[in-house]
């Protein structure tokens, strides 16, 4: 098994956290905003500042932005070409084209056999979300 590299960071960066919904109305009804909000509290125990956006929230915003952590459902999202960018790829891995894949700084994959078929394309960018 590969082992991965990891590096502290120092300096807390701003994440926002991007779910599928459509609009910021009615999205903590989603399953992916539990998850978000989960994910988002991990980040803030380690000194990091979130926020939780829908797609429209996402890209209207003007908030400074370290880093955006796209989890991705039905729909791709638009990413800022400035940030870094990830995603979480927990569902629905057949609506997730090479070029979204290609345009992330790094891919989380929700299961191993995911993880080997992608890695065996993008390399090391992709990682098991484990």
């Amino acid at each position: 098994m590969a082992r991965m590299a990891t590096r502290v960071i120092s300096t807390p960066l701003n994440f926002s956290i991007v779910i599928a919904a459509r609009r910021n109305k009615g999205m903590q009804n989603w399953g992916d905003f539990a998850f978000a909000q989960s994910l988002g509290k991990a980040l803030e125990k380690r000194g990091h500042k979130v926020r939780i956006d829908s797609m429209k929230s996402h890209q209207d915003e003007k908030a400074e932005t370290d880093v955006d952590l796209f989890i991705r459902g039905m729909a791709e999202i638009p990413r800022h070409p400035s940030r870094l960018t990830m995603m979480l790829m927990i569902s629905h891995p057949y609506s997730v084209g090479e070029t979204e894949l290609r345009a992330m700084d790094h891919v989380f994959v929700a299961s191993q056999p995911w993880t080997e078929k992608l890695r065996a394309i993008h390399g090391a960018k992709i990682s098991p979300l484990l």
